[in-house]
């Protein structure tokens, strides 16, 4: 996977990626969402499934100069294999 340049492509609406933040150079799971008035990045804020819209907090402060899609998750086996 590689880091996508903001000004050259935006993640489809709804899908959780890693985003880096600037000026600060944080990564952080965040995503695009539609709030009814066009969309706003949206940070998760670690609560629930990154896949539940109502775990992102949304604000037209973040401004993201990269981001990358997530890796697929493990299959359901190797989530549920005992480590020992």
């Amino acid at each position: 996977m590689k880091w996508i340049k903001a000004e050259d492509k935006l993640p489809e609406l709804d899908t959780p990626v890693l985003a880096i933040l600037s000026p600060w150079g944080h990564i952080v799971p965040m995503a695009r969402v539609d709030e009814g008035d066009g969309w706003l990045w949206c940070h998760w804020n670690g609560l629930g499934g990154m896949q539940d819209k109502r775990e992102y907090e949304c604000d037209d402060d973040y401004f993201v100069t990269h981001w990358m899609l997530l890796p697929e998750l493990p299959s359901e086996e190797m989530r549920t294999e005992k480590t020992p």
